[in-house]
């Protein structure tokens, strides 16, 4: 059984010099809240920087979060932010909650609306590569 409130914390490189930091609370009545940070030091170059959360029952994906975009310009490229904080919500099925055994938290360079596709179709792959944590 699963103590609530679940945290989930991970920090990632999506690019060069492009890490991302995403923080999830998950509550006993399945609402998740985040913060997804995004920053670069190089700069001209930035990332698409999109997360997302992937609740597990054993080795098994259960639920997939929308893909949160959080990406970011190069420094001196002025057309957007070197750094960039975006907080979000989710509301986790209670079926899904009744099961929860795990999570991975995914941080990739590329556009959100392929994002959750990507993930769903690689969900295998991410629980060896981003790891599961284990509650």
């Amino acid at each position: 059984m699963i103590d609530f409130p679940l945290k989930g914390h991970r920090r990632s490189d999506v690019a060069d010099g492009v890490p991302m930091e995403t923080h999830f609370t998950l509550y006993a009545n399945g609402a998740m809240d985040g913060v997804t940070k995004s920053w670069t030091s190089n700069s001209f170059e930035g990332a698409h920087g999109v997360a997302g959360v992937i609740l597990y029952a054993g080795d098994h994906a259960l639920w997939f979060s929308d893909a949160h975009q959080c990406g970011v310009g190069g420094r001196l490229d002025f057309t957007g932010s070197s750094d960039r904080t975006e907080s979000w919500k989710e509301q986790v099925p209670e079926r899904v909650m009744e099961q929860v055994t795990g999570y991975a938290i995914v941080h990739e360079n590329r556009g959100g609306s392929d994002f959750l596709d990507w993930v769903k179709s690689n969900a295998s792959a991410i629980f060896s590569i981003c790891g599961v944590a284990f509650i």
